[in-house]
């Protein structure tokens, strides 16, 4: 048995799973913010790439107009990048809410802290497991649970609360 490395596997295999048009406008997403200044890339990210024609997202009516105007500069630039970009036409569309999904956050959605509280948190609630690996599944979904409630908003997001206690059939008693 021989090992390979992922990435050239994914290369070989890639073009049976994908279009070519799909593999080119993954490259665009990935290098766009490198193909432009922060005054560029900031407020626009490829959205669609089909039959020869880039559609670039942009934020305001503005940046429109103003990228319009760019176009060739933006070509060229972008093909600097990605250099089996295609002699395509960019068309710039205002997209409401603009909402480029490649970015990463710029900051951490949690602080160090408070990640280090909800795996302290989680720890304990599962403590009374004894078999390891059911111990080690339910520590990576109580976690999961408790970041998401602390993304959510939830202000204690360690604990529940516990459901009101009613009687069931009153008519018994």
């Amino acid at each position: 048995m021989s090992f390979v490395s992922l990435g050239s596997l994914t290369n070989r295999m890639a073009p049976r799973w994908a279009s070519s048009e799909d593999l080119l406008f993954a490259s665009i997403r990935r290098e766009w913010s490198r193909s432009f200044p922060e005054s560029i890339s900031l407020h626009s990210y490829p959205f669609s790439f089909s039959g020869n024609q880039l559609v670039i997202g942009v934020d305001s009516p503005i940046r429109q107009r103003e990228f319009s105007f760019l176009a060739p500069q933006l070509r060229e630039s972008l093909k600097r990048f990605v250099p089996e970009l295609p002699d395509c036409t960019l068309r710039f569309r205002v997209l409401r809410p603009f909402t480029p999904d490649m970015r990463p956050p710029s900051e951490p959605l949690l602080s160090k802290i408070r990640h280090e509280g909800l795996t302290q948190k989680a720890t304990e609630i599962v403590s009374g497991i004894s078999d390891p690996r059911t111990r080690s599944g339910a520590f990576r979904f109580v976690l999961f649970c408790l970041t998401q409630g602390a993304l959510l908003g939830f202000q204690n997001a360690g604990s529940a609360p516990s459901p009101p206690r009613t009687r069931q059939n009153p008519e018994r008693e």
